[in-house]
């Protein structure tokens, strides 16, 4: 049973289950441009470099508010 505060009442999910779904639908989306699509610039790219660019958007995603 919810309660009238609570997330799932309104049909929405809690924020840290929409937050870890964000982060597998961007880790999955890099993983098929990189080695499925074969997309130049990511295929071709340092994965180092991809850590680099993807870390704070991963970071915020990952980060609990309040």
């Amino acid at each position: 049973m919810t309660s009238p505060g609570d997330p799932q009442a309104s049909g929405r999910a809690p924020a840290s289950a929409l937050r870890a779904a964000l982060v597998s639908t961007v880790l999955i989306g890099v993983a098929l441009g990189r080695h499925l699509i074969k997309l130049d610039h990511l295929a071709d790219g340092d994965p180092d470099h991809i850590v680099e660019l993807l870390r704070p958007s991963i970071r915020s995603l990952t980060r609990a508010y309040g």
